[in-house]
């Protein structure tokens, strides 16, 4: 039983590690985005 504990907990662990990682990745790409979209159109005209 114990056992099962500690490597659901793990599990657990690496999931809000995941999580959170997912977050600053979404973070990352939507100020990449923003950057992208604002410099474009400078370029061209």
């Amino acid at each position: 039983g114990s056992r099962q504990m500690s490597i659901s907990k793990r599990a657990l662990d690496t999931v809000e590690l995941f999580t959170q990682i997912e977050i600053y990745v979404l973070v990352f790409l939507a100020i990449v985005i923003q950057i992208i979209v604002m410099y474009k159109p400078k370029e061209k005209s």
